[in-house]
């Protein structure tokens, strides 16, 4: 059952009690996010109930991480209850309250003004969370294991998710071969690391224009090196790859890549493939099919 938002909002004092709050989804996790609006319509906060395994200290940790973006003016500002908590734990869940992000993500292929836009914002973003640290990268530790889960465990394709499982296992093999070779060489050798997005789908990017206006979502923030970040997002647009304009746009912004160009290029190639099959091996309600679908399209152009 959606629990009601109304009680939560309260606690995080008058502005947010006095909106009306209306659901706007929460993607495949069980989280639910609902919008705030004033009495002329107009959004301004975001409410949002994490799931239910999302611990309300990890959730403050990634709002102290968030807070040392308040220059980036395309960065929700978390807001505080009146005793100055950012998190507010009611029916076993955490739940926050930000700013609403205006603009509407890219759903096809992208402008070259876009591209360099979201490249720029990417690289703002790692620069205010630079450290020094090295090791190999996450993003290829965590392909390798999908693929070890991959030959260990398939599901049977039955039920609701039964058809695009049946697809998956006559299309992906060959790709995770492929994948499979292309990680093993990155699997030890030592980068740069630093907290990274992880998870920044082009869903998560708003633009108005050619600007971004919105950056939403960093429940996934996590150590890992900036191609995680730049593959994801640039490897998730449909359409010719535009991971080679936006690594150049990243690197004029002030972004540090000093790896090969070639180490992005391999977490976007293999990162469709792999998510493909992450979601066969863990399964999902009859909504992930139309996910898993359209990765199986996407390896397929």
């Amino acid at each position: 059952m959606t629990p009601d938002p109304r009680p939560v909002a309260a606690r995080f004092g008058p502005r947010a009690a006095n909106l009306s709050w209306e659901p706007v989804g929460g993607g495949f996790s069980g989280a639910a996010v609902w919008r705030g609006a004033d009495p002329a319509g107009t959004p301004l906060l975001a409410l949002k109930a994490w799931p239910a395994d999302f611990p309300s200290s990890r959730l403050a940790a990634i709002h102290a991480r968030v807070a040392l973006l308040a220059h980036l003016p395309f960065v929700p500002r978390i807001h505080a209850t009146p005793d100055g908590d950012t998190v507010v734990v009611a029916g076993g869940r955490a739940w926050d309250v930000s700013s609403w992000a205006n603009g509407e993500p890219e759903r096809g292929v992208p402008s070259a003004g876009r591209v360099s836009s979201a490249a720029a914002a990417l690289a703002a973003v790692h620069a205010a969370w630079r450290e020094s640290a090295s090791g190999p990268a996450p993003a290829v530790l965590r392909r390798l294991r999908v693929l070890a889960d991959w030959d260990a465990d398939q599901p049977a394709p039955v039920g609701p998710f039964g058809d695009a499982v049946r697809r998956a296992i006559g299309v992906l093999p060959r790709h995770l071969a492929a994948a499979r070779a292309a990680l093993r060489p990155w699997a030890t050798r030592a980068v740069p690391l630093q907290p990274c997005l992880v998870d920044v789908w082009p869903e998560h990017v708003c633009f108005a224009g050619e600007k971004v206006v919105g950056l939403i979502d960093f429940g996934a923030v996590q150590v890992d090196h900036v191609a995680a970040d730049l593959a994801r997002l640039f490897g998730g647009f449909p359409g010719p790859s535009s991971l080679p304009a936006a690594l150049a746009a990243y690197r004029a912004a002030g972004g540090r890549f000093d790896e090969p160009d070639g180490f992005a290029q391999v977490l976007a190639d293999t990162g469709i493939a792999c998510a493909a099959a992450a979601w066969v091996v863990r399964g999902g309600p009859p909504a992930v099919a139309a996910r898993l679908h359209a990765l199986l399209d996407r390896l397929g152009s």
